[in-house]
């Protein structure tokens, strides 16, 4: 073991890690890493950061010069600018990158496979319009029964467009997900809430979220689906997941930072943890007649249930404030669709957007 090492760089030599974060500087510094990703509550985070002014009125530039003649509502125009600054933000990160930027769907689409395939082909289209090729692309989409199916459909169309099945908490949601040809899954290993909000304490389950996520790599084995845990926030966490083996890991820029400047644990640490499982097949087709068993399935656990339907809500919320602020101010003004741009106070009503 080398003592200037760091326990980043020992989890770095057995899995390979994805950066979650949209900041460019943390992706310089620690990176290369094989992927980035990207949710709409990191895109809020980033977009507030002074030192990105300028890139949002690019933004606003470019879809205003887009739809000038439109007739488009405000709604229309705020979605696609927060894309479009979704897209030049990972564009910043993307030379770190060994590998793919992820992006993820609106959460309000979350249970509309059509919209949600709409929307993953738009993300892909203004992504090759940046100058990055739809390969280095994968849309992150909910996995609810509608977001899966939405997956399949994407995965199995000409061009292909490859997916991500998060907000993921069961052996059910990850068969299903492999059922749809995802190309990765993001297990959480916390339930979202808890990132947010300190207070929050995390229920106690039956079956503790480690053995979750290794039963999850057991049932995935041998598909061409990769598992790439995620939401989990300590060192001790990071070490234990990096114990399992998975494809990757996805940790959070606090996290990285943090990681990096530990020195090496002792190698048995980092020891692999073999499952005693083996892979598991199963005869149940989850995405049948409208994704029924995987509704079912939901039905029967109404604890993961419940997380998923916290986790599109609060995706939610902070899309609905980066959307706020985009039109806010000076930065983000609001389409009104015929004249041009109207300020945020002169909004005809509060529901326009």
């Amino acid at each position: 073991m080398s003592a200037s090492l760091s326990v980043l760089a020992q989890i770095s030599a057995l899995v390979k890690i994805d950066t979650d974060s949209l900041d460019p500087g943390v992706a310089q510094r620690l990176g290369p890493f094989e992927d980035m990703t990207s949710n709409q509550a990191i895109a809020y985070q980033q977009a507030i950061q002074p030192e990105n002014e300028r890139l949002i009125r690019e933004a606003v530039k470019e879809v205003q010069e887009v739809h000038a003649n439109s007739g488009e509502g405000p709604d229309v125009y705020l979605r696609e600018l927060l894309d479009v600054v979704s897209v030049k933000l990972a564009y910043l990160v993307s030379p770190h990158l060994k590998g793919k930027i992820l992006v993820q769907t609106s959460p309000a689409f979350a249970y509309d496979t059509e919209k949600t395939i709409a929307h993953a082909r738009r993300l892909v289209a203004l992504f090759d319009a940046h100058a990055i090729p739809s390969s280095r692309v994968c849309v992150k989409i909910p996995s609810t029964a509608e977001g899966l199916l939405a997956c399949k459909v994407l995965e199995s169309s000409e061009p292909r467009i490859r997916t991500l099945g998060t907000i993921l908490f069961s052996v059910e949601q990850a068969r299903a997900a492999a059922q749809a040809g995802c190309t990765n899954i993001s297990p959480y290993f916390h339930e979202l809430r808890v990132h947010i909000d300190k207070k929050f304490q995390v229920p106690a389950a039956e079956k503790p979220t480690l053995d979750i996520i290794a039963d999850i790599i057991a049932a995935l084995k041998g598909t061409k689906t990769h598992v790439k845990p995620a939401g989990f926030i300590t060192v001790p966490e990071a070490i234990s997941l990096a114990r399992l083996r998975p494809d990757n890991l996805t940790i959070s820029a606090k996290l990285l930072q943090e990681l990096a400047t530990l020195p090496a644990v002792p190698e048995t640490d980092l020891a692999e943890i073999k499952s005693q499982i083996g892979p598991r097949t199963s005869d149940v087709d989850y995405l049948a007649n409208g994704g029924a068993h995987l509704k079912e399935a939901f039905i029967n656990d109404p604890e993961i249930s419940r997380r998923v339907v916290d986790a599109v809500e609060i995706f939610g919320g902070f899309e609905r404030q980066v959307l706020e602020f985009l039109r806010s101010g000076e930065v983000g003004k609001e389409w009104d669709g015929k004249s041009g741009w109207l300020p945020f106070d002169q909004r005809a009503s509060p529901s326009s957007a």
